[in-house]
């Protein structure tokens, strides 16, 4: 199954190894993905591609600015961006942080076929106002 969605799909993730694999397993679906290391540089990578930027994918727990905190200064410009947080031990994170509304969840370690099943409904969902 491919896809040709027109924008770039942001991968935030501070451990290099998940973010590869991430990356390349939405490259082989034909995504076009940019990655950033931490959560600033994710900041800066959306911000650059503005509307371009079809989705989110963010670590939620990494080291300086957390992928909540990343995610909620964007959306103080960029309210409708779409957003999936991945995490092997948010717990309670994302809701203490007001997360828990319109954004997708995975936990990791998360298989190529759910990570690719879980982007594709999120894309395809409404964004919200």
């Amino acid at each position: 199954m491919t896809h040709t969605p027109e924008g770039v799909l942001i991968v935030v993730e501070d451990e290099a190894t998940v973010r590869l694999l991430l990356t390349e397993t939405l490259k082989d679906h034909c995504y076009t993905v940019e990655e950033a290391a931490d959560g600033a540089e994710g900041l800066a990578l959306v911000t650059r591609y503005g509307d371009a930027c079809r989705l989110v994918i963010s670590d939620v727990i990494m080291p300086g600015m957390s992928g909540p905190a990343m995610v909620q200064r964007l959306r103080s410009t960029m309210p409708n961006v779409k957003v999936l947080f991945l995490s092997g031990y948010a717990g309670d994170f994302l809701r203490e942080n007001g997360m828990t509304e319109d954004v997708g969840f995975l936990q990791k370690p998360v298989p190529p076929d759910v990570l690719l099943k879980k982007v594709a409904e999120l894309l395809q969902a409404p964004s919200h106002t």
